[in-house]
């Protein structure tokens, strides 16, 4: 996975369903394969495949933790700023 790191969520899911699909079609050049020379190869591409496919799969749960952690610190500071603007505003009415 080279500089997957940097890809956004929507990149991501483009990656792990681009993989996905990869593995599948290796899966199926496994079933269709007579040979066990090319039963070896397909499988260690399908090894490799799923290492990646794991990788994507993680990256984008912590970018799925990222936007909940940003919306739950939005969340809290809109409400202490709602607090402070009604308390301003029964400071002022005094």
């Amino acid at each position: 996975m080279s500089n997957d790191n940097s890809l956004s969520l929507p990149e991501l899911n483009d990656r792990i369903a681009l993989i996905r699909d990869n593995i599948r079609q290796l899966v199926e050049q496994a079933a269709a394969s007579l040979g066990a020379e090319d039963e070896e190869l397909i499988s260690g591409r399908i090894a490799q495949q799923q290492e990646e496919l794991d990788k994507l799969v993680k990256e984008a749960g912590r970018h799925v933790d990222e936007i909940a952690e940003k919306r739950r610190t939005k969340i809290s500071l809109g409400s202490d700023q709602s607090f402070q603007f009604s308390v301003f505003r029964r400071i002022n009415s005094l």
